[in-house]
């Protein structure tokens, strides 16, 4: 059985390298820079995991998952920035 992650992340260059990890390690990965892509997706695919930024413009990753969390009960992991990066604007 093929295991299939989505995963929503706006900043361009963390998700180009997650899909890339994750598809070297044989995942089928659905990549999204938004939550409205995101959405549309989960509500099309059946996948085993999401993995969510939480700092997602428009709807965040906590609003997402309660969206989510309507469908279906898909593990997700929730990311984000770390403390010091947010204080240091990076």
């Amino acid at each position: 059985m093929d295991i299939k992650i989505l995963l929503v992340e706006d900043d361009e260059h963390i998700l180009s390298v997650v899909k890339a990890f994750l598809t070297e390690a044989g995942y089928k990965v659905d990549a999204c820079f938004d939550s409205d892509e995101a959405l549309a997706k989960f509500y099309d695919n059946a996948y085993q995991l999401a993995i969510l930024d939480i700092m997602l413009p428009g709807t965040n990753g906590h609003e997402l998952l309660r969206e989510f969390r309507k469908l279906n009960n898909t593990p997700v992991c929730q990311k984000r920035r770390p403390a010091a990066a947010d204080r240091t604007g990076a």
